[in-house]
């Protein structure tokens, strides 16, 4: 623990896979993160999916990774949309931080990434490159589904 400016920092090696405060995987990545006693507890998730043969991969940012897996669901077959037309809505990869701007970058990183890059940071956290829908949503597919406020 720490003084800055007459605040109290604290030093946090975050080991919670479903961050609470800060970014998920930084103890994976060896980041430990400095909080300070009035956070913002605000979360974003860089994400990535993939279709049911894991021959696509689709990189997304969102501050509600349960109702945009669900979005992108409901949206198989749209030929409109990436995830429609490779019915890419199985996530296989997720990250979250607490600034909208750290995962916008983040997400703009990994898009520049080669497929080969991306598989290994898929399988640095998610070996068999198991369906983690189940993992997040409890229920899948999901029922009750809404898009953006419309149930389907």
């Amino acid at each position: 623990m720490a003084s800055i400016n007459n605040q109290i920092i604290f030093e946090v090696p975050l080991t919670n896979r479903f961050c609470n405060l800060i970014d998920c995987h930084a103890e994976e990545r060896g980041i430990y993160t400095t909080l300070n006693m009035f956070y913002n507890n605000r979360q974003y998730y860089v994400y990535i999916l993939t279709n049911y043969r894991k021959t696509v991969l689709y990189t997304g940012v969102t501050n509600n990774l349960e109702q945009r897996i669900t979005e992108h669901y409901l949206d198989k077959g749209n030929v409109k949309t990436f995830t429609g037309k490779y019915n890419c809505f199985y996530l296989v990869y997720y990250e979250c931080t607490q600034y909208i701007n750290n995962a916008i970058l983040r997400e703009k990183e990994i898009k520049g990434w080669d497929r080969k890059k991306k598989e290994e940071l898929i399988t640095s956290f998610n070996p068999s490159w198991k369906i983690l829908n189940h993992e997040i949503l409890g229920e899948w597919p999901p029922s009750n589904a809404t898009h953006r406020g419309k149930a389907y």
